[in-house]
This record gives C-alpha cells, sequence and structure tokens, in this order.
C-alpha cells in the first residue's frame, strides 16, 4: 500500500477515538468509575497510537524498535481484551440487552455497559491496526 493511502487510513483512528471520548459524556452516568477509567485508556492509546506511527516511521529498519512498540501495544490489546472478557462475564446473562434484546439490566446500566464495551472493543482494534502497520518501502 503506498504511503499516501496509508496516512488517511492511520488517521481515521485517534479522530473516532475522540469523537468516541465526547460521546462518553452523553451516557447517563458520566461519574460512573469505570466510564471515567476507560476514557482515560481511550486516551492513553490514542498517545501509543501516534507515537507508535512516529516510531514506526523513523525506526523503519530498525527490528528492536519495531519489536518494542508492537510488544507494548500488545500489552495494551491485552489489557483491552481482559477487559473485554470482564465485563461480558460479569454480564453475561444481559450481555444481549446492548444489542437492543430483552433484559434485567437497568437501562441506564445498558447503556453505560454499551459505551463501556464498544470503547474497549475499539481500543482492541486500534491496538491491533497500531501493531500490523508499518512503513516499508513500496515494492511498485
Amino acid at each position: 500500500m503506498k504511503l499516501s493511502n496509508k496516512i488517511p487510513l492511520i488517521l481515521i483512528f485517534p479522530i473516532g477515538a475522540i469523537g468516541l471520548y465526547f460521546m462518553g459524556e452523553n451516557t447517563p452516568n458520566v461519574s460512573f468509575e469505570e466510564i471515567s477509567s476507560v476514557r482515560n485508556w481511550l486516551w492513553g492509546a490514542v498517545v501509543v497510537y501516534s507515537i507508535n506511527f512516529i516510531l514506526a516511521w523513523f525506526f523503519k529498519d530498525s527490528f528492536g524498535w519495531n519489536m518494542a512498540r508492537m510488544l507494548f501495544s500488545g500489552v495494551i490489546a491485552y489489557i483491552s481484551i481482559s477487559q473485554l472478557i470482564s465485563l461480558g462475564g460479569e454480564n453475561f446473562d444481559n450481555i444481549f440487552q446492548i444489542f437492543g434484546a430483552a433484559g434485567s439490566l437497568d437501562q441506564d446500566y445498558a447503556k453505560d455497559f454499551r459505551y463501556i464495551m464498544i470503547t474497549w472493543l475499539y481500543l482492541l482494534v486500534m491496538m491491533i491496526i497500531s501493531i500490523a502497520v508499518g512503513f516499508e518501502e513500496d515494492s511498485d
């Protein structure tokens, strides 16, 4: 993929994360501890994502730097996966309520739960993209 095609694709995710951050202000319980925690992780992931691509650009020929940036992104991806599993396990009986099905959760908690799950999933996707994309030389 050419660099002119990579740059807009890379910038989509931090812009979307900023939008997702501000969507968190519309959740019913904005002061809920898990919402503030996931919003802080979102800012941290945007910083890691940006630094990752700066390092990938300037040290594209360095094996050590590439492994370090992939490892750091992988740790955040692991945290995202563990949070998704934890939240899904805590609310396993009502997991389909975030998709609009009937359940026993309070509607406000269901909205908070939906936001938290979407945000952790978005963090996971951001970190997978930051691990996968590099700036190798184009072959054509």
